[in-house]
């Protein structure tokens, strides 16, 4: 687990909630608290929809773990959250749940190296949380198996790393 502080906020948000940056992680879970505490589990329900409402992306399910999933994507719900906390006053906190997407992960673990399988791990969590002006992420790992092994919790804060780096989010890890 590696946690990190976001020194800028401003941009780190415009990233998040206005572009495409975190649009491929699939959401496991959101709150935001406002006048209220509101939440979200994550689930997805492409049936509500018309097909003319969804994409060629949302009819695709995700892959990568033993049992096929329909999965929301913050690219999905992105412009639901923004349209929650957008206003004149900036919410209280929020908090979303990340996980890297199974398609994801077995292309991760196929390039690594490592003897892993993809239906081995149960998720790979990135974590946002925003408290009293401030942003920070955790990173997670889940195994569906028991291991002592430590290298891809390793990696995948390596990767994380790497990702904000590229996205040119500047980080500080705590």
């Amino acid at each position: 687990m590696l946690a990190l502080r976001i020194p800028d906020t401003r941009e780190f948000m415009k990233k998040l909630l206005t572009e495409t940056v975190f649009d491929s992680f699939i959401v496991s879970e959101a709150s935001v608290t406002t006048f209220t505490v509101i939440r979200i589990d994550g689930s997805w329900h492409p049936e509500y929809f018309d097909d003319e409402e969804t994409d060629e992306d949302d009819r695709k399910e995700e892959s990568g773990n033993a049992a096929k999933e329909s999965a929301l994507s913050w690219g999905r719900l992105r412009p639901v959250f923004f349209s929650i906390i957008r206003g004149r006053r900036t919410p209280g906190a929020f908090r979303l749940v990340f996980r890297l997407a199974g398609y994801n992960v077995a292309s991760l673990l196929s390039g690594s190296g490592l003897n892993i399988r993809p239906e081995e791990v149960a998720g790979l969590f990135l974590n946002i949380s925003f408290s009293g002006g401030e942003v920070s992420c955790t990173t997670g790992t889940s195994m569906n198996t028991f291991t002592l092994d430590q290298t891809l919790n390793h990696l995948w804060d390596e990767l994380v790393q790497k990702f904000l780096r590229q996205q040119k989010i500047p980080f500080t890890v705590l």
